[in-house]
């Protein structure tokens, strides 16, 4: 996948906030990479949902992507270490966006960069099967 193609969905999938009445949920996130890892990393996030459709992103990535390409059109010589030095440059975040039902109805798209490279991935969204049984539960007294 060339970072054209990665662009195209990005842009053509991003769309879904400027669909009719989109819901944004936006929250902080904490997370251990792994169970050993001692290390907590967090990140901002934003979900929005509209027509049937959905993106999943981090805003604190959105924003350092935004700075940075400003840099770029200031000065095109400027390498990320010199954006990451410029006064003002917010943090990164996590470097993957998650779609649901586009670009592809049915499917899951993952986009997500690893060092240098770039990857795609889709998966068909599961169908859970739910088993009801009988009796009913109550949650913070909501039956």
């Amino acid at each position: 996948m060339t970072k054209a193609h990665l662009a195209a969905i990005a842009l053509l999938c991003g769309n879904i906030a400027f669909a009719q009445s989109p819901i944004r949920v936006e929250y902080h996130a904490k997370w251990k990479q792994t169970n050993e890892n001692k290390i907590i990393v967090d990140d901002d996030n934003m979900l929005i949902i509209s027509s049937g459709r959905s993106k999943f992103y981090s805003i604190r990535q959105e924003r350092f992507e935004q700075f940075a390409d400003s840099m770029e059109r200031t000065d095109p010589n400027i390498r990320l270490m010199g954006v990451r030095a410029k006064r003002g440059c917010p943090e990164e975040g996590a470097l993957y966006l998650i779609f649901k039902n586009c670009p592809k109805t049915g499917a899951l798209t993952y986009i997500e960069k690893k060092g240098n490279l770039d990857y795609l991935y889709e998966e068909a969204i599961p169908t859970p099967e739910w088993q009801l049984v009988d009796g009913d539960t109550t949650i913070l007294s909501y039956p």
